[in-house]
């Protein structure tokens, strides 16, 4: 589930600089 809600968070703050640095963690 918390991958899932990471992905989520990302897609919705995509535009942001840290979403980006929070995609690469995840994946």
């Amino acid at each position: 589930m918390g991958k899932l809600e990471g992905k989520v968070a990302v897609i919705t703050g995509g535009s942001s600089g840290m979403a980006l640095v929070s995609a690469k963690r995840f994946v």
